[in-house]
């Protein structure tokens, strides 16, 4: 059993205009509302939703411009969901056709507002329309929104979004999306860290954007000691810079990261306040910084992918 969740997207979010759909995970821009989908397979043995690929998926839009965050996902908190499920694997372009129908009204899933409100049912009456609609193989959940049918909300909505000017090439988003979801599950997290990053900086939290793009860089190293059973961290960061950083490029990079993390980050800033302030200076800990943690994340990734096609295949003959 799969069930596909359509997420009407968050107004606080900075969107691309594309639309680029995948096997497992897509995001969509229709009529000005902003849509994320994302398959789940429910007799896996997750027993959670794995949203490694929403990961995935933002940090290919957002190294469309590897100098400055150009989007602001918002996926905490969805404006509505659709809910779809199937006995069979669907297809997301078949699913976008049948959510265009349902969000121009054409066809009309059961909806889950919020029975709670202004109802003269009982608790019990209420949980029971809760399960029974949650039961059905197609709903959309509007549960904290106005009792209006979907098309006004939407019209509603519609204004309050912001799109950026950046055009994302889909080519691109498409290649940087294959070469990061095939790798490690550490690279997922330095992408995790790389867009909370982007979100912080939009919303004005330098300091905390700087602490997630460090953290991002951790990532990386961290999958680098492990697997090549590197304990020490000085000896693992100097082989990494051999193994991935072009050699006409600033060789002592990392280390100068880390420099800057402890200067700016790993401690108070004492002269808070004052005209020596530390944090006057963001562009250090945190501006300069994205373009070239979008490059070790992807020339990462890259010598992971290489490292694994260099393994031989084991073929069995019976």
């Amino acid at each position: 059993m799969f069930e596909v969740l359509v997420n009407i997207l968050g107004e606080r979010g900075i969107y691309p205009k594309e639309t680029i759909l995948f096997d497992d995970v897509g995001y969509a821009c229709f009529n000005g509302i902003p849509l994320f989908f994302s398959i789940y397979d429910k007799s896996g043995a997750l027993s959670y939703r794995d949203n490694s690929k929403q990961a995935v998926i933002e940090t290919a839009f957002q190294f469309t411009n590897r100098e400055f965050p150009p989007y602001k996902f918002h996926f905490k908190e969805s404006k509505a969901t659709i809910f779809i499920s199937s006995q069979a694997k669907p297809s997301l372009k078949e699913i976008f056709i049948r959510v265009k129908l349902i969000l121009n009204g054409t066809i009309k899933p059961p909806a889950l507002y919020n029975p709670h409100i202004r109802s003269v049912d009982s608790y019990d009456d209420r949980m029971r329309a809760i399960k029974l609609i949650r039961e059905q193989p197609e709903y959309i959940d509007l549960f904290n929104c106005k009792r209006l049918p979907v098309v006004k909300l939407l019209n509603d909505w519609r204004g309050r979004y912001r799109f950026s000017k950046q055009k994302s090439s889909i080519k691109t988003v498409k290649d940087c999306y294959k070469l990061l979801a095939q790798s490690t599950r550490l690279v997922h997290v330095a992408s995790y860290y790389y867009n909370n990053a982007a979100s912080l900086v939009r919303d004005g939290y330098i300091e905390d954007a700087g602490i997630n793009l460090h953290l991002a860089v951790e990532a990386i190293v961290k999958d680098f000691m492990v697997s090549h059973s590197i304990k020490d961290k000085r000896k693992a960061v100097d082989k990494l810079i051999s193994k991935i950083w072009p050699p006409d490029w600033k060789i002592d990079y990392l280390e100068d990261l880390w420099k800057s993390r402890n200067k700016f980050l790993a401690h108070i800033d004492e002269n808070m306040f004052t005209d020596d302030q530390s944090i006057s200076d963001p562009d250090e800990y945190c501006y300069d910084t994205f373009e070239s943690v979008s490059y070790l994340i992807t020339k990462y990734a890259e010598y992971v992918k290489e490292q694994s096609e260099k393994i031989p295949k084991v073929s069995s003959t019976i």
